[in-house]
């Protein structure tokens, strides 16, 4: 996320397990003082509110003492930690949660319950401020202006957290407890970041592209599925030649840049292998960077999740393309998945109020306008910042989960006198949602967001959302049952040309399996084999304990860590 510069009222939610952190901020814009809320499960003090304890469907409000009179200016969440930027000229990162590799930053390893600051590592957050921030899935990395000396009026990247996921050559499993630069450094610095699971990539002011970390569909875009242990160039001589980049995405397993192009300014890589499209229609991904076609539309903002990405056009459309199990791409009929940016008509919900932002998660979607309008669709247990039971048109899927089909308008709750200044999701195997709320002042009052009833212009290549009625094709996580005829024979781990790969014999056929990495989590969405077998090997993340169940029928097998 970009900084807002302006005080924030937000709440964060915690789905699966993970912690999604809230924006801490002052009540008012005169006001001082920071009101954070938070909820939903925290094992490891993800909710940043000095305990370890859950919260369903409920949000406590935080105030800890390492933020008191304090302005945020950006937020980012990891898989199970967060971090802030605050407005001092140093010093001024926070971060919380799960620290089993250093990813807080605070020289431990012990999980933090409540934000705590980010040590100084080699000085630099001693003479200059951070600028922008990115949370992976067990590192943190940010941009800190340089203010003096021969690099003076750059931004450096630091980085901390897993080794491997750092991009100084190590394929170490080990610890960075403190801030640490790039090793080599760029021979520029850098204008944007951003990481996704465990890959990172920087624009550079020389218009170059840097990426490094998990590469296994091909999302560094360095013509290769290697693991990025050091820093690789992402191939600029081909789609991206003569090219301009402004602003770098990273999602779950593909990259995306936006260029400075006036019309069809995005190129996507990754998806290396699969059956899945960038965007470009066509399957099966890229190792280097393609143009994404986009009608003659520009985007100015863009989001990538797990299996989708959504981006806003400068007149004002949403776009979405990619994975729809979950009708997170807010199609009211079937859940197809779709191979090019196609719009996604919002206007029923939003009217012509003009489109901030959007957030993609693991499967839901979240749009607001500048105005603070919420409108979300996909899956939730909360990540639009109510109770789920509450959206207007979800259906129950049961354990607590909900689905919303079409874009829907979020009220209540903090909305009801709050209108959203920013919301982001971090996703790869769980999901989760950050919504920072504008001030009072900003907001004047809740019905200043009231819709218009014109709808917006509508593509003429955009596909059109059929308006049949459907049920979600998600596959359910049924009530734990075991018996002893359904079992795990092994579950072996190796590393394979860098990418970590599962392998597990089971007793008997089975289609659908669960990977829960850290701990045994029930609630991490089941996935799904191409076929029933006994024995299957599967690519997974490179770092975390790693726990599997497989299922048949509605009986799942005990739990085995893999090794």
């Amino acid at each position: 996320m970009k900084p807002f510069g302006k005080p924030l009222i937000a709440w964060g939610l915690v789905i699966a397990g993970v912690a999604c952190i809230a924006v801490p901020t002052a009540p008012t814009a005169a006001a001082s003082g920071t009101a954070v809320s938070t909820a939903g499960a925290g094992p490891s003090g993800q909710l940043g509110n000095g305990t370890n304890t859950a919260l369903s469907k409920s949000h406590a409000t935080i105030s800890p003492a390492t933020l008191a009179n304090k302005t945020i200016q950006e937020i980012s969440v990891g898989e199970q930690h967060g971090c802030v930027l605050t407005s001092e000229a140093i010093r001024n990162v926070y971060c919380w949660g799960e620290n089993n590799y250093g990813q807080v930053g605070d020289g431990s390893t012990s999980d933090r319950n409540e934000p705590v600051l980010v040590k100084s590592g080699t000085g630099l957050l001693q003479s200059g401020p951070a600028t922008a921030l990115a949370t992976g899935r067990e590192h943190t990395c940010v941009l800190v202006a340089q203010t003096a000396g021969p690099r003076s009026g750059f931004n450096e990247v630091m980085c901390w957290g897993f080794q491997t996921a750092l991009g100084r050559g190590s394929a170490s499993t080990g610890t960075n407890t403190y801030p640490g630069l790039l090793n080599p450094l760029p021979a520029s610095g850098a204008t944007d970041i951003d990481t996704n699971s465990g890959s990172t990539c920087i624009v550079l002011t020389s218009g170059q592209l840097n990426c490094w970390g998990n590469n296994e569909s091909g999302q560094l875009g360095n013509s290769s599925t290697d693991f990025g242990y050091s820093i690789v160039s992402v191939l600029m001589s081909g789609a991206l030649s003569g090219k301009t980049p402004t602003d770098i995405e990273v999602g779950g397993s593909m990259s995306c840049v936006l260029t400075s192009e006036t019309t069809n300014n995005l190129y996507c890589w990754g998806l290396s292998g699969g059956t899945a499209s960038l965007g470009n229609g066509v399957a099966g991904g890229s190792t280097v960077p393609v143009a994404i076609p986009l009608g003659g539309a520009k985007f100015v903002k863009l989001d990538i999740g797990t299996g989708h990405a959504c981006g806003i056009t400068g007149d004002n459309r949403l776009l979405c393309w990619g994975d729809n199990i979950d009708n997170h791409l807010g199609r009211a009929g079937a859940p197809t998945a779709v191979t090019t940016p196609t719009e996604i008509s919002v206007s029923g919900a939003m009217g012509t109020l003009p489109l901030a932002g959007v957030a993609t998660g693991n499967a839901n979607t979240c749009v607001w306008s500048t105005t603070g309008r919420l409108v979300c669709f996909g899956l939730t247990k909360g990540h639009f910042g109510v109770d789920p039971s509450t959206v207007a048109g979800a259906a129950d899927l049961g354990l607590g989960t909900y689905v919303v089909r079409t874009p829907t308008a979020i009220t209540g709750g903090s909305l009801a006198t709050n209108g959203v200044r920013d919301f982001s999701m971090h996703d790869f195997y769980t999901s989760g949602a950050i919504v920072s709320t504008l001030t009072a002042d900003e907001t004047a009052s809740n019905s200043s967001r009231t819709t218009s009833t014109t709808a917006p212009a509508t593509s003429s290549t955009a596909a059109s959302a059929s308006t049949s009625s459907s049920t979600s094709s998600s596959t359910s996580v049924s009530p734990t049952t075991t018996t002893p005829s359904l079992k795990i024979i092994t579950a072996k781990l190796a590393l394979v040309k860098g990418a970590r790969r599962l392998s597990v014999t089971t007793s008997q056929k089975v289609k659908v399996y669960q990977i829960s990495f850290g701990r045994k989590r029930t609630s991490v969405s089941p996935k799904k084999f191409g076929a029933a077998v006994v024995r299957r090997t599967i690519a997974i993340r490179l770092t975390g304990t790693v726990w599997v169940r497989v299922q048949s029928g509605t009986t799942w097998s005990p739990w085995v860590r893999a090794k």
